[in-house]
């Protein structure tokens, strides 16, 4: 069963990705999210890092080859996507999350950017796994004009990190 219900952050200026559906599973730290409108559409599943290092991403139910092609896009277009969808304000909320230790009823403005952290710690596991480098971030003012997080989430989130 997964901890949260999913979240969608609605950019104000048109995309060619979306991230959606973004759940942590209680199975210690299975993650799973939606990719839209892009090449790399596709319902995704990071494994638990409880299943062993490396933590696989399958898409579609198929395993991606470690490493790859394939996984070095995602994190490429996922982290286009989080950079468009992050302002200062976000930016300090997962900032707070990074330093708790333990996720339990979260205020509003912390339980509404925890699937940002999640696609975060994807990023992260995937760029090591691949060796794609992070893209230069954008400006703060474009950076505001490009996001609008709409959606809140509540409830007990405990952090699934890349590291066992």
């Amino acid at each position: 069963m997964p901890y949260s219900k999913g979240f969608t952050v609605t950019p104000q200026a048109p995309t060619l990705m979306h991230v959606s559906d973004v759940m942590l599973w209680r199975d210690g730290g299975t993650i799973t999210f939606v990719l839209s409108d892009g090449a790399s559409a596709g319902n995704y599943r990071l494994q638990t890092p409880f299943a062993g290092e490396p933590r696989f991403l399958f898409r579609d139910e198929g395993q991606l080859p470690y490493g790859g092609a394939a996984e070095r896009e995602v994190a490429i277009v996922s982290r286009a996507w989080l950079q468009a969808n992050v302002t200062q304000h976000v930016e300090a909320a997962l900032q707070q999350l990074d330093l708790l230790h333990e996720w339990r009823s979260l205020p509003g403005d912390l339980g509404a950017v925890v699937p940002l952290h999640r696609i975060r710690t994807v990023i992260t596991c995937l760029e090591a796994s691949t060796g794609a480098q992070p893209a230069p971030e954008a400006d703060a003012a474009d950076v505001q004009r490009n996001a609008y997080i709409h959606s809140t989430l509540t409830g007990h989130f405990k952090d699934g990190s890349c590291a066992s």
